[in-house]
């Protein structure tokens, strides 16, 4: 009896040749339309949030592509921070300010200012 041996080959499914496909095809995009697009735009010196603005779902599809795609654990991590972080927003610390002579009134403020000009003419003396 022979003894075969069964070959491994490496097969490439047919969803990960479409995913391949598809990311060649944006790139290829990038690169004959969105490029020229944003020099041109920057020529007519548009902003940098501008720009963003107009391409943020361009931005937002391939950070999601690498969140869900991307054999790099670390790229696929730091995609997913970003995404959650433009969806839900970045947490930020409010404070409300109050200064301590905001409601005092003219009379009270005028005061103040007098009782500061004693203290500083007493000070010269």
């Amino acid at each position: 009896m022979a003894n075969y041996k069964k070959k491994s080959k490496k097969r490439t499914s047919l969803t990960s040749i479409e995913e391949q496909v598809d990311d060649l095809l944006l790139l290829d995009r990038i690169k004959r339309e969105i490029g020229p697009e944003i020099r041109e735009m920057l020529l007519k010196g548009a902003s940098a949030k501008e720009i963003s603005k107009k391409y943020a779902a361009y931005a937002m599809a391939r950070i999601t592509q690498i969140a869900l795609t991307d054999p790099d654990s670390s790229k696929a991590l730091s995609a997913a921070k970003d995404l959650i972080d433009r969806a839900d927003g970045k947490a930020t610390e409010t404070k409300k300010i109050k200064h301590e002579f905001e409601e005092m009134s003219d009379t009270e403020l005028d005061a103040i200012l007098k009782s500061s000009e004693e203290d500083l003419e007493s000070l010269k003396q």
